[in-house]
């Protein structure tokens, strides 16, 4: 890790330090900066400057936002910074690569981030003219007969999401990291200056501190980034974490930090994992899990039910079928653009009374370009064991909705003709024109409380690699819808309405009059048994009896 040494001369100057943590002695008080490149070139570590950094520049031909957070920093007596493009050699892939692991170091150790969150381009500098009456505390005092009268505080009690929510920085993927990992920041906005630690947030305008808005908790506003807007979540991954918490909760805050980072821009696509590693690696500990390719093992199979993000995305824009340049699997959320869900009720439930797990994850890999697990991915692959069906899928004439769609499966199409909303499909990609083969792999069977629901993956054949598939999209279906179609039809009976037939699947239903319903759901001749009680609360499993899954491979 390279640091710039701030001189503290009348001419200001900087110097790089090459390797200054070699010395065990050596702890500084140092700053860190976030902030946006932009597209105008700027002065920065090369291969050809590297020996004209480390024997010292003048900061004058360095870029504004540069050179007024090395002000900020002197005028605090931080005699230390980093800064990204001038530690990191930039035409250096094996720099890179060496560098990019050490982030989360970076940022956890600095005294003091300092965001110019105003700033679109490093040329724009930190600072802004700004109108005076925005930062001025506005106060009342009281003139009650009837009560004791004091003064009071009137501000907007959204003061901190409003702030940032039109703020270039915010939009930046890379900035996620940079401010969950910071004890300290200091953002440089457009109207004011906000203050950002473990135990408070402040302003010019509320300089003690600001009080959390209450809805912001469960709120995750489009407009503005988990990393700052929930910032109460920033001690329990950082060094101040409690020493009891669940890893639902963990789960819960990685969630969060996962939804809001996808909405955020990259300028490398390829950076998808890379710029989220830092976070991931502190998750690591308190989730007892092992990370790869951005999901985690232990968690598999549920894991794999992300969905594309859709409230952003009207019918029928769906990207295409290809990634502009490989960064992940097809079952990893990372191989998306554009915001994912992971929103999964069952991810954050330890105990998952209420979901059985009807695949058996044989082993999963990634290949890095490091070999270690939080960098780039060249590669990756799941094997797993599960129940796979043929089906198709037909979208809904005239239905504005984007998971609108007729879902072909075990011999019967499955629409949207009742209130619960399903068969509910969210594809990842846009689907070819003509009927294509697709195969559905149900994960899980679980109860939500109303009803029983299969979450299924849709996948596609890869050609020429045997028992091999790619992810296509997510499928949800009603088991009540499944057995209302069937009930009363031959078991196997085909809907020669499809271009795709699977003559194998049925449902069939049992012990109807028993206190315990008892179904049995097949795809082809693989049987699934499980019970359930009506009219009761609790909620218990039999052994489930699972015979002659199929193996596949997805990648």
């Amino acid at each position: 890790m390279r640091l710039l040494q701030i001189e503290q001369v009348d001419e200001d100057r900087v110097r790089l330090l090459v390797n200054p943590f070699s010395d065990p002695a050596f702890a500084p008080r140092y700053a860190t900066l976030s902030h946006c490149w932009g597209r105008d070139p700027f002065f920065m570590l090369t291969t050809q400057t590297k020996d004209q950094l480390t024997s010292g520049i003048l900061t004058s031909i360095l870029s504004q936002t540069f050179r007024d957070a090395i002000s900020v920093a002197k005028s605090l007596e931080i005699q230390y910074i980093w800064i990204d493009s001038l530690c990191i050699i930039q035409d250096s892939d094996q720099d890179w690569e060496e560098q990019a692991p050490l982030m989360d170091e970076v940022y956890r150790h600095a005294f003091l981030c300092i965001a110019a969150a105003a700033s679109a381009k490093s040329s724009s500098g930190c600072f802004r003219t700004r109108e005076a009456s925005s930062r001025v505390t506005c106060e009342v005092t009281t003139s009650w007969n009837d009560r004791p009268n004091s003064v009071y505080q009137i501000y907007n009690s959204k003061i901190w999401p409003n702030a940032f929510e039109d703020q270039p920085l915010i939009s930046r993927a890379w900035v996620v990291q940079e401010l969950q990992l910071s004890p300290r920041i200091l953002y440089f906005n457009s109207n004011q200056i906000f203050w950002q630690c473990y135990d408070k947030l402040a302003c010019e305008e509320l300089p003690t501190h600001i009080e959390p808005d209450p809805g912001t908790a469960d709120q995750q506003d489009d407009s503005f980034k988990f990393s700052t807007y929930d910032y109460h979540y920033q001690p329990l991954i950082g060094d101040r974490a409690p020493p009891i918490i669940r890893k639902n909760e963990y789960m819960r805050i990685w969630g969060g930090i996962l939804e809001q980072y996808t909405k955020c821009r990259l300028t490398f696509l390829n950076d998808k994992l890379v710029a989220i590693s830092g976070i991931a690696r502190l998750f690591c500990e308190p989730l007892a899990d092992t990370y790869c390719a951005g999901l985690w093992i232990r968690r598999m199979p549920i894991e794999l039910l992300w969905t594309r993000g859709i409230r952003d995305f009207p019918k029928p824009a769906l990207p295409k079928s290809t990634q502009e340049c490989y960064r992940a699997p097809s079952w990893s959320w990372a191989s998306m653009n554009g915001p994912v869900s992971l929103s999964n009720r069952y991810l954050y439930d330890e105990d998952q009374d209420s979901v059985v797990v009807l695949v058996e994850i044989k082993s999963c890999h990634a290949t890095t370009k490091t070999g270690d697990a939080f960098s780039e991915v060249s590669n990756g692959i799941i094997r797993l064991s599960g129940f796979l069906s043929k089906m198709q899928l037909r979208p809904v004439p005239d239905s504005e909705s984007v998971t609108h769609w007729s879902a072909f499966l075990n011999g019967t199409w499955l629409d949207d003709a009742n209130d619960s909303g399903l068969p509910r499909v969210i594809l990842d990609h846009k689907p070819p024109p003509d009927p294509h083969e697709m195969f559905c792999l149900p994960i899980v069977l679980c109860f939500d409380g109303d009803e029983w629901e299969l979450e299924c993956l849709i996948l596609v054949a890869i050609d020429g690699k045997k028992d091999t598939f790619e992810r296509f999209g997510r499928l949800t279906i009603s088991v009540d819808e499944i057995l209302a179609d069937h009930r009363g039809s031959e078991l196997g009976d085909e809907n020669s309405d499809s271009e795709l037939g699977d003559a194998d699947g049925h449902i069939e239903v049992q012990s109807r009059d028993s206190a315990w319903h008892h179904f049995i759901l097949s795809w082809s001749k693989h049987y699934i048994t499980y019970p359930f009680s009506e009219g009761n609360d609790s909620l218990e499993f039999k052994t489930i009896a699972v015979q002659g899954a199929v193996e596949i491979s997805i990648e």
